[in-house]
């Protein structure tokens, strides 16, 4: 990214100690449901998997062998999309973040859970 973009974001970045332990622990019992929602044909055509800080060992208290140790040793979870800057004062940017926001939705909606509970109606 370049400061010619206008970059759209969705996700946990920089948790704090409780709330990244609070997801890992969420994300070893829906870690089929994370990676359900992250292959979706949608979702992928707008946005990309941000690149994910991650440990170079399972954090104290996860097995190695755990089906979701992948996401476990990230530091972050998260989707963006680059825009030309052009598209910053074009009438179509709206459109562009809220359509980007409603198929990011899911996700923040999963990684909130164990941060939240479950929200009562949705976002979109």
């Amino acid at each position: 990214m370049s400061s010619t973009d206008v970059l759209i974001a969705a996700g946990v970045y920089m948790p704090e100690r409780e709330q990244l332990l609070a997801i890992r622990r969420y994300l070893v019992d829906h870690h089929l449901e994370f990676r359900r929602i992250m292959a979706g044909k949608k979702l992928r055509s707008l946005m990309q998997e941000t690149e994910t800080l991650s440990l170079t060992r399972p954090p104290k208290g996860f097995a190695a062998d755990d089906p979701a140790i992948d996401l476990i040793m990230c530091k972050q979870w998260g989707l963006s999309a680059t825009l030309p800057v052009e598209r910053a004062t074009s009438p179509g940017l709206l459109k562009d973040v809220v359509e980007r926001f409603r198929v990011a939705a899911p996700l923040i909606r999963l990684l909130n859970t164990p941060l939240v509970g479950k929200p009562k109606r949705s976002l979109f």
